[in-house]
């Protein structure tokens, strides 16, 4: 478990990410009941992935004017209970669908400036620990979907208890951001920067095109991964498992990662988690019928977004030190997660329409390809060293 002094940081990956683990599979199930139309559901759905692009930028912005992270962090928060709360209570589709707009926009705004925090607590010599850290956020999701399997669609009228379940994460969400402290008062003293300083910086640049081709080449896996396998002759429940295999692969990379920092560096890391990320999805796309080929494309779920992930960030507080933090994170989420992400799921879409199946995994497999020249050519030789706010 995590040291006492980490806990509440812990504590909030878990139920950052055990809430997504519980609406993502689950949600669509509760507004069923509810008797909205698949149209509508499927609009709703899109607002997780759609708010991340205004979200984090909008409160990198306010963060960035008040020269503060913990203040418009708890507000933030504060905003995802009451926007839950209407949710849940709200009736008519255009109260509901703006209601839960608001869910999504405060509660995707909410990662970026606690990963900020995250890493001004463990500071420059700690940065290898993040991982220990953000493994609780994948514990949270298992967590929470695998009791979701149980609970909620045990029977059709345990769905209807999704609002006190989702009542939980946003409350343990909320006081594990209430117990943080003030930031270190060099994140606090912040003073205006012009924007372009952000893309200034040596390898800022390269790093953000990096992070959007990597996001690319997830969509497919994210948006098509199931329905490509269940056109393969895969069953539902083993399915099921090879998700959970890739979750369980990303949290033992994060449990390893201090070692792995410390034995090779960031920059080869980088370059070597991309490599596999390339690896990975050439076996999804042309041996995917094998279920050997394919629980090792599983497995490597560690490298695609654990490793990526766990370095990125490192990335994250060595180019964008002091001032420029907040909105470093908030560009690494809104330009990943959020564009990157959309794009790939869109590209994805029109492919898989075309009649595209297995060959999705190869523009993925391309895009990551990509991502990885990006990163060889634009990074600094041996990373660019964790530097300390200044002062």
């Amino acid at each position: 478990m995590a040291a006492p002094r980490t806990a509440p940081l812990a504590g909030f990956y878990f139920f950052h990410f055990g809430l997504l683990g519980l609406l993502m599979p689950y949600l669509p199930l509760y507004l069923q009941a509810r008797g909205l139309s698949g149209g509508l559901i499927g609009l709703l759905m899109g607002c997780f992935m759609g708010t991340k692009l205004l979200g984090p930028p909008l409160l990198g912005w306010w963060t960035h004017r008040r020269g503060d992270l913990v203040g418009p962090l708890r507000w933030s928060l504060a905003a995802v209970l009451a926007a839950w709360l209407l949710f849940v209570q709200a009736r008519g589709a255009a109260l509901l669908s703006l209601s839960f707009a608001l869910f999504t926009l405060a509660w995707n705004a909410t990662l970026p400036p606690f990963e900020t925090l995250t890493l001004h607590r463990l500071g420059p010599a700690g940065i290898g620990r993040y991982g220990r850290i953000r493994l609780w956020g994948s514990v949270g999701f298992i967590v929470a979907s695998g009791a979701g399997s149980v609970g909620l669609v045990r029977s059709p009228a345990m769905i209807q208890y999704l609002p006190l379940a989702g009542l939980i994460g946003v409350t343990g969400m909320l006081v594990c951001g209430g117990l943080q402290a003030p930031a270190p008062t060099t994140v606090r003293a912040m003073r205006p920067a012009p924007g372009g300083a952000l893309l200034r910086r040596p390898g800022a640049t390269g790093f953000l095109v990096m992070v959007f081709l990597l996001n690319l080449s997830h969509g497919p896996y994210y948006a098509y991964l199931t329905l490509y396998l269940e056109g393969l002759g895969y069953e539902g429940r083993h399915i099921g498992l090879l998700w959970a295999l890739g979750v369980v692969a990303e949290i033992g990379l994060f449990w390893t990662a201090p070692a792995l920092f410390r034995r090779y560096g960031r920059r080869r890391l980088l370059l070597a988690a991309l490599l596999l990320t390339v690896v990975r999805w050439a076996l999804i796309a042309g041996l995917a019928r094998s279920p050997v080929f394919l629980i090792g494309a599983q497995i490597l779920h560690l490298a695609s977004f654990g490793l990526c992930h766990a370095v990125g960030m490192s990335y994250v507080y060595a180019l964008f030190p002091g001032p420029l933090q907040g909105r470093g994170q908030a560009l690494y989420s809104a330009l990943g997660f959020g564009a990157g992400g959309l794009a790939g799921s869109l590209l994805a879409g029109l492919l898989w329409s075309a009649g595209w199946r297995g060959d999705v995994y190869l523009m993925a497999m391309f895009a990551a390809a990509l991502a990885l020249v990006v990163a060889w050519r634009t990074l600094p030789s041996g990373g660019t060293r964790a530097v300390a706010p200044a002062a």
